[in-house]
């Protein structure tokens, strides 16, 4: 289930376009990523034509609609840390929500950021805001979960800080599209946590309030 209640409105839309699913959407993220890396590896300048570039998909490469979430989110040695990493996060996505509700969550993020390329003409150059949207949910939902890094165990509530703390560093430094971008990115994460966190917001003031009265 998501982080509380399922909202009315996912529900009812699942029953519309529960089609709009993709089974085992890991992998095809992960062969995309393997596919951008080793594009790298065999031609550096090759990167360029991974980027979502809004004039160049105008012209005809439709590829650049997909192929940026392809750029490569570490290198060398590392990646291989990366790709598994990633294979868990969106895996233990799908085991928790299913395949619809974890299709519609990258959906929205991958949309968005292509709806900003070509709004602002700002080329994309980076699959790591959408990874990040990823990331964030299941250490929402899974604060206390431990995994190895560098053989130490660490839980997944303070990478999630230090990932929400780096976000809050980019757009407080940012400029106005880079603030605009972040905005939308992480609407997904807004969309699928947002109520559920106002929900224990009103819970807490409640009872502080009700605890003030006594």
């Amino acid at each position: 289930m998501l982080y509380g209640d399922i909202p009315n409105w996912l529900k009812k839309l699942q029953r519309k376009i529960g089609w709009f699913s993709l089974p085992n959407l890991a992998l095809y993220i992960i062969v995309l990523q393997i596919f951008g890396f080793l594009t790298l590896q065999l031609r550096q300048d090759a990167i360029f034509n991974l980027f979502l570039i809004p004039e160049l998909v105008l012209q005809g490469e439709f590829w650049r609609l997909f192929t940026f979430m392809a750029v490569p989110l570490s290198s060398g040695f590392w990646m291989i840390f990366v790709i598994l990493f990633l294979y868990f996060v969106i895996n233990t996505l799908e085991k928790e929500w299913g395949e619809f509700y974890t299709t519609f969550y990258l959906f929205i993020s991958v949309a968005l950021t292509i709806a900003f390329s070509f709004l602002f003409h700002m080329p994309i150059t980076s699959f790591s805001f959408i990874e990040s949207t990823l990331f964030l949910a299941v250490a929402t939902m899974f604060p206390e979960y431990e995994i190895l890094m560098l053989f130490f165990p660490v839980k997944m509530k303070w990478m999630g800080f230090l990932t929400a703390a780096y976000i809050g560093y980019v757009f407080l430094t940012g400029e106005f599209l880079d603030k605009v971008y972040l905005i939308l990115v992480f609407t997904n994460y807004f969309i699928f946590f947002g109520p559920a966190f106002i929900h224990k917001i009103k819970q807490t003031y409640r009872r502080k309030k009700f605890q003030n009265r006594g």
